[in-house]
């Protein structure tokens, strides 16, 4: 179990995605949009074709929002099937609230709506 802020995660977790654990064998699906907690307690959210692999370029690379802010861990990952709807997903996901964001994370739909209705 990985303990970050309110969150503790383990790969049961509601919203929680294991990297590499569905990731896609066919380059044309699969595109997935990831939220990851920094070490700094900040969200990262992007949009890949191979979640493995940019989870890994964010862990080991630097010139980036995640270079200073390491060790990166990826706390939900969802996949669509074309480049446009991952997209569009990390367009909304960037201007969503923290408290949105953790609801979403933590699978609590309800929560979510009720973040939508009040702002």
């Amino acid at each position: 179990m990985i303990a970050i802020g309110p969150f503790a995660f383990t790969s049961t977790h509601a919203g929680f995605v294991e990297a590499g654990s569905h990731t896609p064998k066919s380059s044309n699906y699969g595109l997935s949009r990831q939220y990851s907690v920094l070490r700094d307690g900040s969200y990262y959210t992007g949009h890949t074709h191979n979640l493995d692999r940019r989870t890994n370029e964010h862990e080991v690379g630097c010139g980036g929002y995640t270079c200073t802010r390491r060790p990166v861990l990826l706390v939900y990952a969802k996949y669509y099937a074309s480049h446009e709807e991952a997209i569009s997903a990390e367009r909304q996901t960037k201007g969503r609230s923290r408290a949105k964001k953790e609801a979403l994370i933590a699978g609590d739909r309800d929560r979510v709506a009720l973040l939508a209705r009040n702002r």
